[in-house]
């Protein structure tokens, strides 16, 4: 039996090869629940798409002994999912959870699973994750990650992570989420496992949970955690949809990431899957492109690595974008700080009003001090300086934000000037900049290193290709931290505001016409036989159960079989009011008998006409007559 080999990544799969079949098995041959499209791959051109339902699995064999380094040491893997809905129409049969990736290891005789990573359905019926380990296979299952950062959303990606150590009778797992450790287990082994046999991915079970298929990509298997954000990357920068301040493009290499024995570096320029340059180079220089690329276009890349005795996948990444102009030196530098966005949909970077673009920037720590965040989100439109804290307030063009406190942001408000106001986060409104911010998702924490502020694209907004450039100041140290600038394109409506406004201008004047002659005719039509008797029928209901505290339209119109506008507008053409006015008149004229001829309070003589809250009857009773109650019931005595 071989070891695996000797190598920080163990596997690797971006699923860019389009036969699958080649690296995975699929129960009885390849079936149309698998399968590979652009839509489904996190990065690339390509992912695998599995739908839900009955042993939907693709598994790939290791056979390694569990006396394997691998096995004793741990191993991690790290992949990309996201869960599409709507979820299934036919759930007869089905389960309210069903397994993700499975571990299979052989124990004495047993095969089963171990661990297990789930979806189930939690306490409040949301989908989350749940990772299951036992000591044999017919024991009860020690679960992980039982934590609010488990739900599961669907049509989001997530960065799934599961460490496993086998030593001897021992298994150790843990589970972590988009980078943060969801929770880990300690398992003493009822037997010591000989293999760990495979991995598979997919629903074993049909579920009945609201998830129509996965979509998976980027899955990598290495002795060591990597970025949990990105698992496997070989290139730091250009960074997804990162805005190059000014050529060359320079390609900063991982080091720990290539492969022991490379010599050197094939580098792929790709616009729109065509390569338009290319170069090599040696490992230990700086790959870059000068004066080859052309502003505002965005460009993939692809990275293969020559020579060497291990296979090592090609990295695909982007896209990226270079600058018309150098970036000012203001914002150009770059630190130890990161910025990244999400989208609300996967359509490369292009957002329409009414979208949230939530940006989250990562830094270090800050312990001491007090520190902002200045964050600009303009267009490449905008021609004035950019000096003086992103340049001067541009509600089309330019937008700068101060993050700096937890339920505190300041905005420049005051179009062409750099003036800043501080708004509280807490009241909010439609007006700015809340027009700008979805305040429910916003934070900052920098003893953390985090912040994360969700922006609302408007239709104020131009269209065509914006930056997003920040950094960060801290002012008790004086440390400042550039963030890397990305890019962003805001789509164009197919109809302007204009053009909506007419259309809807034209159809409601149209529908007013209609419906004013119409009743302009009725009005000179007088009322049909059958309206004068549903007329008559709600006025003896009234007469009768004016007392009623719940008498009102819906009842009346339960009484008579019609709606309730129907109903008023029936009464009010016969009669000339409506009847909610006619109840009301009828209770005032009882409670001013009952006031002039009895002693009985006010609040009694409410509650007796009809009224449920003498609040509202004395109210009604003033408007009605010009005296309160008791200015009446005196006036009626002299």
């Amino acid at each position: 039996m071989l070891e695996p080999l000797e190598a920080q990544v163990l596997f690797y799969e971006d699923f860019e090869n389009t036969d699958v079949s080649l690296s995975w098995e699929q129960p009885e041959g390849p079936k149309p629940w698998l399968t590979l499209s652009e839509k489904s791959a996190f990065s690339g051109t390509r992912g695998v798409n599995i739908t839900n339902g009955e042993s939907h699995m693709a598994r790939r064999n290791l056979m390694w002994p569990v006396a394997s380094s691998a096995c004793t040491a741990g191993v991690y893997l790290a992949f990309r999912c996201r869960f599409n809905a709507p979820g299934l129409g036919d759930t007869a049969g089905a389960l309210e959870r069903f397994p993700l990736v499975h571990w299979e290891i052989t124990a004495g005789n047993s095969k089963f699973s171990n661990p297990t990573l789930l979806v189930v359905q939690n306490s409040q019926g949301n989908p989350c994750f749940r990772m299951l380990s036992r000591n044999h296979k017919s024991a009860e299952p020690v679960t992980t990650g039982d934590t609010p950062l488990t739900t599961v959303t669907p049509d989001t990606w997530y960065s799934l992570g599961i460490y496993v150590r086998l030593n001897g009778a021992a298994l150790i797992d843990s589970l972590f989420i988009n980078g943060q450790c969801a929770g880990a287990a300690n398992i003493a082994l009822e037997q010591a496992p000989l293999f760990l046999n495979y991995i598979s991915f997919g629903f074993n079970r049909k579920s009945s949970l609201p998830l129509n298929s996965v979509d998976i990509d980027d899955i990598i298997l290495t002795r060591t955690r990597t970025d949990p954000f990105l698992p496997y990357r070989v290139v730091r920068r250009p960074a997804a949809f990162e805005y190059v301040g000014s050529p060359p493009v320079k390609f900063e290499i991982q080091p720990d990431a290539i492969p022991e024995g490379s010599r050197s570096i094939l580098v792929h320029i790709l616009q729109d899957h065509a390569c338009i340059a290319q170069s090599v180079c040696a490992i230990d220089s700086l790959v870059t492109f000068d004066n080859v690329l052309a502003p505002h276009i965005p460009y993939t890349y692809c990275l293969i690595f020559q020579g060497g005795e291990c296979r090592f996948p090609e990295q695909r990444g982007g896209p990226f974008m270079i600058a018309e102009h150098a970036e000012e030196e203001e914002t150009r530098s770059f630190g130890a700080g990161t910025i990244r966005f999400v989208l609300p949909h996967a359509n490369a970077g292009r957002v329409m009003a009414g979208d949230t673009l939530l940006v989250e920037l990562s830094f270090e720590p800050q312990k001491d001090g007090t520190c902002f965040i200045d964050l600009n989100i303009g267009s490449v439109k905008f021609s004035e300086s950019r000096h003086e804290r992103f340049g001067v307030y541009d509600p089309g063009k330019n937008l700068v934000f101060s993050l700096c406190k937890q339920d505190l942001v300041y905005g420049k408000y005051q179009e062409g000037t750099n003036q800043l106001k501080a708004v509280s986060l807490v009241d909010t409104g439609s007006e700015y900049p809340f027009n700008f911010i979805d305040a429910g998702g916003y934070s900052f924490d920098q003893r953390k290193g985090n912040a994360r502020f969700p922006f609302v694209i408007t239709r104020d907004m131009e269209p065509g290709i914006w930056t997003i450039r920040a950094y960060l100041v801290n002012e008790h140290t004086g440390l400042r931290l550039s963030f890397n600038s990305l890019f962003f394109t805001v789509g164009r409506p197919l109809f302007s505001a204009t053009h909506v406004l007419l259309v809807l201008f034209c159809v409601c004047g149209a529908i007013v016409i209609r419906v004013l002659l119409r009743r302009r005719q009725r009005k000179n039509e007088p009322p049909s036989s059958s309206w004068l008797s549903v007329a008559d029928s709600i006025e003896e209901l009234i007469i009768q159960t004016y007392r009623d505290t719940n008498l009102s339209n819906n009842t009346i119109a339960q009484h008579v079989n019609l709606s309730t506008p129907k109903v008023t507008e029936i009464y009010q053409r016969v009669k000339g009011k409506t009847p909610v006015q006619h109840i009301r008149e009828i209770r005032l004229e009882k409670a001013g008998l009952l006031l002039k001829t009895t002693m009985k309070s006010v609040s009694e003589i409410a509650y007796e006409a009809g009224f449920s809250d003498p609040v509202v009857f004395q109210r009604n009773f003033k408007k009605h007559k010009g005296l309160t109650p008791g200015q009446y019931r005196d006036k009626k005595s002299d």
